[in-house]
């Protein structure tokens, strides 16, 4: 085949112009190697578990443009899977080795959703803007917040770190139960409301004394000696969630 006459195939079967460099390069190329999938693999070995890998690829095939497939979501996926198909968890460790592994199996990588930047309307955008910005004209700069800018949870006790934690595993729970059921939508700021309550309640009457204990802002605490069997009780203190 002449390469004018591939680079007329590949342009109507791939959409794509072909250079005569890259014609040449193709041709030059054992047909040997076409045959394998990874040239640089010294031997063919099937894959393990293929019925949850199956699984696996259909999740993040699904509405990929939509619904973002992160690392975390996949895991979660994964040990949903190895339970339902009652497979050893030492013949299969939730990992970022074994994550790693499998997208290179399956020639799987990480790009850049646009989101709603991606298919809002210009002229939308610049009214928008316009009416923002005479919004924002009526009030002074230390009124004006940005809330992705703004921490969440400022106000919370010492134990600010601990709320997030729950709340994200909350939410990918919540985004896996859609994405199983094939389903797309917002969540709503109820929903919103609710995760962050639920994270918090999570959180334990211990956890909360720790972390009051570590700020060194109660005296009583401070000036406590505590011993190792735990005789100090901080029952006296009223700690509240």
């Amino acid at each position: 085949m002449a390469w004018f006459q591939m680079q007329q195939w590949v342009q109507e079967q791939l959409g794509v112009t072909l250079r005569r460099s890259t014609a040449q390069r193709i041709k030059n190329i054992d047909a040997k190697v076409f045959m394998s999938i990874n040239p640089l693999r010294k031997k063919s070995r099937s894959v393990k578990f293929p019925l949850l890998e199956k699984a696996l690829i259909e999740l993040i095939l699904a509405k990929p443009d939509v619904i973002c497939r992160s690392d975390d979501l996949i895991l979660e996926k994964s040990l949903r899977l190895r339970e339902q198909l009652k497979i050893n968890e030492c013949e299969l460790q939730r990992s970022n080795g074994w994550l790693s592994k499998f997208k290179e199996r399956n020639s799987i990588k990480s790009r850049t959703l646009h989101g709603e930047s991606g298919s809002v309307c210009e002229a939308v955008l610049k009214a928008s803007q316009t009416q923002i910005q005479s919004l924002i004209a009526k009030f002074s700069p230390d009124d004006v917040f940005k809330l992705d800018e703004t921490a969440l949870y400022y106000r919370l006790p010492p134990n600010k770190t601990l709320a997030p934690i729950q709340i994200q595993k909350a939410f990918l729970r919540w985004c896996l139960e859609l994405v199983e059921s094939n389903t797309v939508r917002k969540l709503t700021l109820l929903e919103d409301i609710e995760f962050s309550i639920e994270s918090w309640r999570s959180v334990s009457e211990q956890v909360i004394r720790n972390c009051w204990v570590k700020t060194g802002l109660i005296d009583a605490i401070i000036n406590a000696k505590f011993q190792s069997n735990n005789d100090y009780r901080l029952n006296s203190i009223p700690f509240q969630q």
